[in-house]
């Protein structure tokens, strides 16, 4: 007598474990999806996190709803404490004791990983930024004060125009003492010209574009003595805690940046022409955008 599949032994057994064995194809092959897609999504909600935290920064009003803003800056753990330092910044130039007060707390309910949260002082050395903050709240410290010196590295003049064709002329200068940084942009500075200008809310610009990559690889962040003030130029983070950066993207400051301190690499300033780009971006409309026509070695 021949036995057909559906009276074997293997199939009894197979009717009596489906469940489970189904089960077991959903772990596998569900595991091996979240193996694959897994960095790409965390990647994603980085830069999705930065793109939310820059806008809240943005909009900070220490006078109504502020502990609402506090609590939605809250819902991005990694933005959070640089919403806190940006707005404890503004809290402290403005003497508003009401915000001051729940930025304390905020502070203080950090949790031990914040104790790695450190800028660079004046002297080149890490800093707790948590433990600074508290101390000037407190008045047991003073706002530090952040200067650049002049940079002493090569000089370019870029050519911009508006969608009127008028030119404007900012001058740039590279520090000397950035080193990868500073060949990356050098490398690229050709394929600078032709690029659109893109303006975020009048705090910085970025420039796409440099495609040819760092001459000594992967771009990462140089933490020097070196501050976002504005006017400076910069490298851009790829939102991984790496250190890395992106390498077809420059920013340009429009006003001060001291979170991204240690996160960003300063590579040089405009040295003249600053507000005359200010001016520049202020006049565009939004479906308008500067764009370089010209760069050259002086």
């Amino acid at each position: 007598m021949v036995l057909s599949f559906e009276d074997s032994p293997i199939f009894d057994w197979y009717k009596k474990n489906r469940i489970f064995i189904l089960f077991l194809i959903i772990i596998v092959f569900g595991g091996n999806a979240y193996l694959y897609f897994a960095p790409g999504m965390a990647k994603e909600n980085n830069a999705k996190e930065w793109t939310r935290f820059q806008t809240r920064t943005a909009e900070i009003d220490l006078k109504e709803n502020f502990a609402a803003q506090i609590s939605a800056a809250k819902d991005d753990a990694i933005t959070f404490p640089w919403f806190l330092y940006t707005a404890t910044r503004a809290a402290l130039q403005s003497n508003n004791e009401t915000a001051l007060g729940l930025l304390k707390n905020e502070l203080l309910a950090l949790d031990a990983s914040s104790d790695q949260w450190k800028g660079i002082s004046a002297e080149g050395e890490p800093l707790s930024i948590r433990s600074l903050l508290v101390d000037i709240i407190e008045g047991q410290a003073n706002l530090p004060t952040f200067v650049n010196p002049e940079p002493k590295g090569s000089s370019y003049l870029i050519t911009i125009s508006d969608s009127l064709e008028r030119t404007y002329e900012i001058s740039i200068s590279l520090y000397s003492e950035v080193k990868q940084a500073a060949m990356w942009l050098e490398d690229n500075v050709d394929a600078l010209v032709g690029q659109e200008i893109e303006n975020f809310n009048n705090l910085s610009l970025t420039i796409n574009g440099l495609t040819s990559g760092s001459p000594t690889g992967e771009l990462q962040v140089e933490r020097n003595r070196l501050f976002h003030e504005a006017g400076t130029i910069s490298t851009l983070p790829t939102g991984e805690t790496d250190g890395s950066q992106k390498q077809d993207v420059l920013q340009i400051l429009l006003e001060d940046n001291y979170m991204a301190d240690g996160i960003s690499t300063v590579i040089g300033k405009i040295t003249s022409g600053l507000e005359d780009l200010k001016t520049a971006i202020a006049e565009q409309k939004d479906e308008e955008a500067l764009k370089i026509t010209a760069v050259k070695a002086i």
